[in-house]
């Protein structure tokens, strides 16, 4: 469920344009990524915690789908996310009319 809100609040806030998605800020969700598995990390090997946030377990079962697989998927899909965005961006931008 907090998932999908997520989701939801991250769309509001590029449609409202308070967030404006950009190719030269890409290198943000790589150090938001590192800080959350370092957190993870801390919870694991400080507090003890074995299965803080599924780190080292499969997603699904017998699939070698864990955290850190998913979060290259993540980094190239948003990566591809930013290059269509700039480009629809740029060409769909509206030239200012001349009175």
């Amino acid at each position: 469920m907090h998932h999908s809100l997520i989701v939801f609040i991250v769309i509001a806030m590029v449609k409202s344009g308070y967030v404006v998605p950009s190719i030269k800020k890409w290198h943000y969700m790589v150090i938001g990524l590192s800080f959350y598995m370092n957190y993870g990390l801390f919870l694991i090997t400080m507090l003890g915690y074995d299965d803080a946030m599924i780190i080292f377990n499969p997603i699904l079962s017998n699939t070698p789908l864990n955290w850190l697989v998913m979060g290259v998927i993540v980094l190239v899909l948003h990566g591809l996310f930013l290059l269509i965005y700039s480009y629809f961006q740029h060409t769909f931008k509206q030239k200012p009319a001349l009175l």
